[in-house]
């Protein structure tokens, strides 16, 4: 017998068309925050932290606040691609270019040689993540 499973509460954003407004510009300012994405395949939600100090977090579950720890380390930011460091899995760090789509969607795709599939994987199965805290 098997026990059916309940249905997500929300799905993965859509990749979007650009709006006519103008958007946002990558920036540190609209960088430092919080991101959010449902993730279909592992039935939850992935966040996204960026902090001022140039450290980030990724968590998953129903918060960021108590989700299950994913990844954490720094960042840095060159115009509009964010390399994220992993001193344990990924030291040399992975690249990922970076364009509003909307007023609060962030679209991101690999960018340069992945030299270890730290988490552009994901980024390419699901890009977009929603802004949810400056």
């Amino acid at each position: 017998t098997t026990t059916p499973t309940a249905e997500p509460t929300s799905t993965p954003e859509p990749t979007v068309a650009p709006t006519e407004a103008p958007l946002p510009v990558i920036s540190l300012k609209t960088l430092i925050g919080l991101f959010n994405q449902y993730d279909y395949d592992a039935g939850g939600d992935n966040w996204l932290m960026f902090n001022e100090d140039g450290t980030f977090a990724g968590r998953h579950g129903p918060a960021f606040d108590t989700g299950i720890h994913v990844t954490e380390g720094t960042y840095t930011l060159d115009g509009d691609v964010l390399t994220l460091i992993d001193p344990e899995q990924c030291p040399t760090g992975e690249s990922y270019r970076l364009e509003y789509r909307n007023q609060t969607q962030v679209h991101f795709t690999v960018e340069g040689e992945v030299t270890c599939d730290y988490l552009a994987a994901d980024f390419e199965r699901q890009p977009n993540w929603k802004r949810v805290e400056p």
